[in-house]
């Protein structure tokens, strides 16, 4: 016995660190190439060779809202990063995942147990025989050796599931900034059209009053009564719905920062926010580096093919050694005065036949590694569509926002040239009501794209990763374009 278990031990020397199943490969994508979106050229976007921020700054600024130069908004992320209970769920992940590695790295070394045990009586195995006590106290030893690189594949995927809660926070905090920025954009957006109703409601309200005192001394007919009738409706519905948008926006708010919005004393003007002179440029290949969410993925990917050597190792035998020593007696008076009682040995436990049972375990756990690949790949390639999206929306909206305001202010200055053709009985009321209907829809329409412009910059650097994230590498990212057997599990200590 003493031979053998020399020999068990002598070969898991010889085999550490020899692992079965597939090593890490990082995914090859055709479409990744080393060239800037096509969006991003020069020739189709505004970048000035002159700002103060570089493109590679604009990229990594560490707090990249700032760009906004918006006290409130400053504010409102920084409850949302101490109060937002989905964050606190992504921090609790981490954790979770950190205490797991450790849990699996255990497996590593022996158990060392106790046991104690008291007995009396005349069955002993099948037979009877005379009355006995029975009583011992030991510790015990019990240790399978990771002849196959089972527990070494499990490290693997649980240090791969750690990267990933790491990411997945990080794609969480990634959507709170840009949730909480968008809805605060959205609520001086929705104050916007609120103040533009109430004062178009208010000069409706007048002009019905006079129309209905022109018709009641028999100078215009009760069609224009009607019309200036439903004109005033129809600014009354406007405050009524933009009253609900407000609302609602304020409680997504509320929801987001974990308190109430009410007590914010909320710029109402989109002039106040600052924006720069300067878009982030990436090239394609930096994304894989940079998106949250596709790193996110590569690592459940990670975990998902340390998984494969794990269910093939179960496929070949486990060698186990187990050792005790301590007391033992038919007399517990005696317990500790009839020597020490001790036993070592060895055990080779393996499968022979179970209906393929192991072989589909494999199976199973290659078709979950394939499709954690396709989830990496997808999200990769939606990443590129999203930053070329992004980067388009960007372009065109800086252009529509200047239509709309050359619109909005065409359709003021021909409302006040209706209104005094109207007074001067040169044309009909129909003509008034349509300049006036313009002249609403396009200052509506001028609030609504200033909110999409801003809010593209918001989409932009989303897509883009966000800006800490350069500036915040963690231990282990490098680790993801390594093969698993380059990964150090020593690099485990400081997490565990």
């Amino acid at each position: 016995m003493k031979n053998v278990i020399i020999a068990i031990l002598l070969s898991s020397i010889i085999f550490v660190g020899c692992s079965v199943g597939p090593n890490y490969h990082r995914p090859k994508i055709n479409e990744v190439k080393e060239e800037s979106f096509v969006n991003s050229q020069k020739d189709t976007m505004f970048i000035s060779d002159n700002d103060s921020m570089s493109l590679e700054d604009s990229i990594s600024a560490t707090n990249w809202w700032l760009i906004f130069n918006s006290p409130n908004l400053n504010e409102l992320i920084e409850l949302a990063e101490d109060n937002n209970r989905n964050l606190m769920i992504a921090y609790s992940r981490i954790d979770q995942a950190k205490y797991n590695m450790g849990f699996t790295k255990a497996d590593y070394f022996p158990a060392f147990d106790f046991a104690l045990s008291a007995s009396r009586g005349n069955f002993s195995g099948a037979r009877l025989g005379g009355i006995t006590n029975n009583f011992y106290a030991t510790p015990t030893l019990s240790w399978e050796i990771d002849f196959w690189g089972k527990v070494r594949r499990a490290s693997e995927s649980a240090r791969a599931s750690y990267l990933a809660s790491e990411y997945g926070m990080r794609q969480v905090k990634l959507d709170l900034i840009s949730s909480v920025i968008n809805n605060y954009f959205s609520l001086i957006d929705y104050e916007n059209r609120l103040r533009i109703s109430d004062e178009t409601l208010k000069l409706r309200e007048n002009s019905l009053q006079v129309i209905t005192d022109r018709f009641n001394g028999g100078v215009v007919s009760q069609i224009d009564v009607h019309q200036a009738t439903i004109q005033r409706d129809i600014a009354k519905a406007a405050v009524l719905e933009y009253k609900r948008q407000l609302n609602r926006t304020k409680t997504t708010l509320s929801l987001l920062i974990g308190e109430t919005v009410q007590q914010f004393d909320f710029t109402k003007d989109f002039k106040s926010i600052s924006l720069p002179e300067t878009v982030p440029v990436a090239l394609q290949s930096e994304l894989l580096n940079r998106r949250p969410d596709i790193l996110e993925a590569e690592a459940n990917f990670m975990a998902e093919n340390a998984n494969i050597g794990v269910a093939k190792a179960m496929m070949f035998p486990s060698f186990n050694i187990t050792g005790a020593f301590g007391l033992a007696s038919d007399d517990l008076s005696t317990l500790s005065s009839d020597g020490a009682a001790w036993s070592i040995g060895g055990s080779v436990l393996g499968p022979i036949f179970h209906f393929n049972k192991n072989r589909r375990r494999v199976d199973i756990q290659e078709e979950a590694a394939k499709q954690s690949m396709y989830t990496y790949e997808h999200t990769v390639l939606s990443a590129f569509k999203e930053v070329e999206d992004a980067l388009m929306d960007l372009s065109t909206l800086k252009e529509e926002l200047d239509v709309r305001k050359s619109m909005s202010t065409n359709s003021q200055s021909a409302t006040v040239l209706a209104q005094l053709k109207y007074d001067g009985g040169a044309t009909s009321y129909l003509e008034l009501l349509e300049s006036q209907r313009s002249e609403f829809e396009n200052l509506i329409s001028l609030s609504q794209t200033y909110k999409n412009f801003l809010s593209s910059y918001v989409y932009l650097y989303k897509t883009l990763g966000g800006g800490w994230y350069v500036s915040e590498q963690i231990d282990g990212d490098e680790g993801l374009v390594q093969s698993t057997d380059e990964v150090d599990v020593e690099d485990e200590e400081d997490i565990d």
